[in-house]
């Protein structure tokens, strides 16, 4: 499988969500190559502008990602499991190095990032908004998911 990064913008906060994430990443490399990359937030009055932030993380992100990306978006399409697996797989096949799995700040992408990820890249893990901390952990388990689905693994009974 093609190495890959889950890249996020501000560190994970609450002890509970890194350990989550901690188990979860130490079963993701059983499979693959993987890392999380927490970048630090544009420093930015916290009266700026819903905008100004948008834009300084997209220039961040722009800068510090450099594979295939792949936008989690509430406003992208929505897999099930099996289909993210995949989707994944197609992914990895496309051989562009490795797969960068972007979640954005709290206000979301930056318009010119959805200019530069086509949207069949940019996935909804759920009709529900998350908070952008509690996505980290749900995203990583389905990423976990998605390998043991691939190999024919029975952790995904459905």
């Amino acid at each position: 499988p093609m190495p890959s990064r889950f890249v996020l913008i501000g560190k994970t906060k609450e002890s509970w969500l890194k350990s989550g994430m901690a188990e979860y990443v130490s079963r993701i490399k059983r499979y693959t190559r993987f890392e999380v990359l927490e970048l630090n937030p544009p420093k930015l009055s916290a009266k700026a502008p819903e905008s100004e932030w948008k834009k300084r993380e997209f220039q961040l992100l722009q800068e510090q990602t450099k594979g295939h990306r792949v936008l989690l978006d509430v406003s992208g399409r929505q897999l099930d499991s099996p289909a993210f697996a995949q989707y994944l797989e197609q992914t990895e096949l496309s051989g562009q190095g490795h797969i960068d799995f972007i979640v954005g700040g709290p206000y979301g992408f930056d318009q010119a990032m959805y200019d530069l990820v086509p949207a069949k890249h940019r996935l909804s893990l759920s009709a529900m908004t998350y908070s952008h901390q509690i996505v980290r952990l749900v995203f990583l388990e389905q990423l976990y998911r998605a390998y043991t689905i691939r190999r024919g693994e029975p952790y995904h009974h459905a």
